[in-house]
């Protein structure tokens, strides 16, 4: 890691904190690769999927669910 923040440029908690993101329920990568609308691309902030990965993988993407529902319900994606 250490190597990879030096070619970057940025620390390495920086890079743990990006690679981190891998460790998302794999349904949820999915569906965010998938993703064309850029007002629903840019919702989806790291500091966002962060607070994803802290959850059990077994709750993530019930929760991930959750979180598009109510979007859905306030009229935010169509």
């Amino acid at each position: 890691m250490s190597a990879v923040a030096r070619e970057f440029r940025v620390t390495r908690v920086r890079v743990w904190q990006m690679l981190n993101l891998l460790n998302l329920d794999k349904r949820i990568i999915e569906y965010l690769t998938d993703l064309t609308d850029p007002k629903e691309i840019n919702y989806w902030t790291e500091r966002k999927l962060r607070k994803l990965v802290k959850i059990p993988a077994d709750h993530q993407f019930k929760r991930f669910q959750k979180i598009i529902e109510s979007r859905r319900n306030m009229g935010e994606l169509l």
